[in-house]
């Protein structure tokens, strides 16, 4: 049995078996992102040792080997800095006398340059496969659209004296702009940022005496160690978000639209229906090829049917608007509900919906490091009148006919191993019509 829902992290408990199965369904998901968060603290991160120009002009690089129990960032490097400077071309390599040639070469779309006569730790954390990342807003306000819970396990490097480390994409990444998180010891954290037109091309694997704009410098600062300003480093991502205005917020991520596929085929009736608070039922359905069990979780009180009732259940591709949309249609007598997530909500019937942005309302925190900003539904009746619907509430198109609205938002930035169905280019809309005759 497979359960189709765009929340996948349980927030509530519930008596019901019907809910314990759901919860239980979620919990896999839940399992899957503590690992990914508990990645950030540097467990099992990757080890590479980059050893100085002397004696050997060749870098030594063991084997990459993982380290057990490596600290994290102190807590004192989360906090957001000040933004760095306009780069300026930097000429302070610690020994002019190194000949680049004599080195291997690096691929990278960047490269951290240790122009310090110390050997410095570097940690670098890519973005975890499944995120999705708006590239406009990651590079109008990297620290604004990331958050550290979207970073994977870091790979730590020990950088000699004079010697540089590349900076690339996950080989999971899109093309188009991405970013990394670095820190290390002494060092802060920062992101480094690049947009689509920043190739990965070779560099030298040691400081050298003019430097590039592909070159993160590490410099000295009052007996420790300091990031050179460098228009590719940016601050921290923000952790401490200002509180979301109430027409903003959208539902608990246990609470939305889902069922249980496949779906029943032909016509069935209820021979047996179990209803937990927040609306999810869990139905034994009996057909022309036996009893099946059947999920079906819709706004508390919006399911007409009742033990004894038969319906036939169909699938829905498009919304009102013909926006894509993936739903359910029960058809029963003297009833109708419609269930739907996508860019549109359900067709209701005659009037207008027009999906569109929440006035006043900007980015705010979603599940697992994700953003998101509210969308509202404009409906226009049958006869001219216009009513607004948000997130969490319904709405009377006409005598026995109802639409629900669960959630209504954009992603920019959604990590889809969280957030199942959602991308940051597409709109997140869940609705039920229920229609009575």
């Amino acid at each position: 049995m497979n359960m189709h829902s765009p929340a996948t992290k349980p927030a509530r408990q519930a008596t019901t078996a019907m809910v314990q199965r759901r919860m239980a369904a979620r919990l896999v998901s839940v399992t899957m992102l503590l690992a990914a968060v508990g990645g950030l603290s540097g467990c099992n991160a990757i080890f590479n040792i980059i050893v100085g120009p002397d004696p050997d002009p060749h870098p030594t690089v063991p084997p990459q080997q993982p380290i057990a129990d490596q600290p994290d960032v102190p807590p004192s490097f989360n906090q957001p800095d000040a933004a760095p400077d306009a780069w300026t071309p930097p000429n302070n390599n610690t020994n002019p006398d190194i000949n680049p040639n004599n080195y291997p070469k690096i691929h990278g779309v960047y490269v951290i340059a240790n122009a310090t006569n110390k050997q410095a730790v570097v940690r670098i954390r890519p973005i975890r496969p499944g995120v999705h990342v708006d590239c406009n807003l990651l590079l109008k306000s990297p620290e604004l659209a990331l958050s550290t819970q979207l970073f994977g396990m870091a790979q730590t490097w020990l950088v000699g004296p004079s010697r540089s480390i590349p900076v690339n994409r996950p080989p999971w990444a899109k093309t188009g702009c991405g970013a990394v998180l670095v820190d290390g010891g002494g060092l802060p954290r920062r992101l480094v940022v690049w947009q689509g037109s920043h190739k990965a091309l070779q560099h030298a694997s040691v400081v050298t005496k003019f430097g590039s704009k592909a070159e993160i410098r590490i410099v000295p600062d009052e007996g420790g160690l300091q990031w050179q300003p460098h228009p590719g480093l940016h601050p921290a991502p923000l952790e401490v978000h200002p509180p979301v205005p109430k027409q903003c917020v959208q539902p608990d991520s246990s609470v939305g639209v889902a069922w249980t596929e496949p779906l029943p085929a032909g016509d069935v009736t209820i021979v047996d229906i179990a209803e937990a608070p927040d609306g999810c039922r869990m139905m034994d359905l009996f057909g022309d090829k036996g009893v099946m069990t059947w999920v079906l979780c819709t706004p508390p009180g919006s399911f007409p049917y009742k033990l004894g009732d038969s319906f036939f259940v169909t699938a829905l591709k498009h919304g009102h608007d013909l926006g894509t949309l993936k739903g359910v249609e029960i058809l029963g007598k003297g009833f109708r509900l419609r269930a739907g997530i996508g860019s549109d909500v359900v067709y209701f019937g005659k009037g207008k919906a027009t999906v569109q942005d929440v006035a006043g309302c900007g980015l705010t925190p979603a599940d697992c490091g994700s953003l998101q900003r509210a969308l509202e539904v404009e409906v226009t009746r049958e006869n001219g009148e216009k009513a607004t619907l948000r997130a969490g509430g319904k709405l009377e198109i006409a005598k026995g006919r109802t639409l629900h609205l669960m959630r209504a938002r954009r992603t920019p930035v959604v990590d889809t191993a969280c957030i199942e169905g959602a991308t940051s280019t597409t709109k997140q809309v869940e609705s039920v019509y229920v229609e009575v005759k």
